[in-house]
């Protein structure tokens, strides 16, 4: 069993002397009575005691003898070849001993044991800013006042992580689930185990990650478009934009059968291919693609002449077509 709890002072602390920051002991003696009194007070990690739950566990709130209110994340127990919840229980480790900000949960210790793997933190009295959100009456009393407390107390504690911890550090799951309030709405954030720390010294790529619905737009897609998508008749609109993909644009997109039954992406009227890394020229048989009214090839290194790519281009009904192109930048990122 292994223990570790922080506190700003050296030594030994006693229940009947404890303040917020010296909640909890560094000596091992300490950790394991801390370790009693937080399955005491959760009677075992009792459901009655949980106040949320997410992918890797759960979260309970536990009353210590000396009054004080913490918040214990406990992870499921997983057997050892299964590691995603170990991951994140490390990384969450490895983060908040970084981190020292008003508008960032306070970390305070924890444990790992074969039968318990848990963090703990401060205890947050408004819960998630989800929960109010999805609370008609809370949601109420949820005032632009505060709602504007709640933006800039996340944007004060990004811009820290940002800029002035060293290696930055990249949340990579800000979501309303993982911002926590205090009793003055004050937003503290929360929950560090998909957290990234920079390497300041080289380039930085990550898998996707994140909350359905709060995930930044542009992926991270690579490789080649492959020419069978223009065998998708009934595309009408298709934006591979902000990714990595490479090599020339296939003239299969724009390549229509002599039979109208066979045709290919008749219905095609929006395509986006900006921000990549594609070459070459345009291929003319885009001129073929009677539904285009959109068209953005801008930020990717193309060639060849655009008289020549769109010449044959027929106007149908009047139909006004929006092309976009833009110069080039070696060193757009796109990460």
């Amino acid at each position: 069993m292994l223990f570790s709890f922080r506190t700003r002072k050296r030594g030994s602390v006693t229940g009947s002397n404890m303040n917020n920051e010296e909640l909890l002991s560094i000596s091992i003696f300490d950790g394991k009575i801390m370790h009693r009194e937080i399955i005491e007070a959760t009677k075992n990690f009792d459901s009655m005691y949980c106040i949320g739950e997410g992918r890797f566990g759960r979260v309970y709130k536990a009353e210590l003898l000396s009054g004080d209110i913490v918040a214990v994340k406990k992870f499921h127990s997983l057997p050892h070849d299964e590691m995603a919840d170990q991951k994140e229980f490390l990384n969450e480790i490895r983060v908040l001993t970084e981190v020292r900000h008003r508008n960032v949960v306070k970390f305070y210790g924890f444990c790992s044991h074969v039968r318990h793997t848990f963090l703990v933190y401060e205890y947050l009295p408004r819960g998630s800013l989800a929960t109010i959100l999805c609370n008609d009456e809370a949601a109420k009393e949820f005032g632009w006042d505060k709602r504007l407390t709640v933006i800039k107390g996340v944007a004060y504690a990004l811009y820290h992580m940002h800029h002035e911890c060293i290696p930055p550090i990249v949340h990579r799951d800000i979501s309303s689930k993982n911002v926590l309030l205090d009793s003055e709405y004050e937003a503290h954030v929360s929950d560090f185990g998909t957290a990234k720390l920079l390497n300041l010294d080289s380039s930085n790529r990550t898998m996707l990650a994140g909350t359905y619905g709060y995930v930044a737009p542009g992926n991270k897609i690579t490789g080649t478009i492959p020419p069978e998508i223009g065998n998708a008749a009934q595309i009408k609109g298709l934006d591979l934009s902000s990714n990595k993909i490479a090599g020339s644009i296939p003239k299969e997109l724009g390549k229509l059968t002599s039979l109208v039954k066979m045709q290919k992406l008749t219905h095609l009227s929006g395509l986006d291919l900006s921000r990549n890394f594609l070459i070459g020229k345009i291929p003319s048989q885009l001129s073929s693609l009677e539904s285009l009214e959109t068209l953005n090839l801008s930020h990717n290194n193309l060639s060849g002449s655009i008289r020549d790519s769109f010449q044959d281009m027929q106007v149908v009904d009047g139909r006004e077509i929006i092309v976009q192109f833009a110069k080039y930048d070696p060193n757009d990122e796109r990460m």
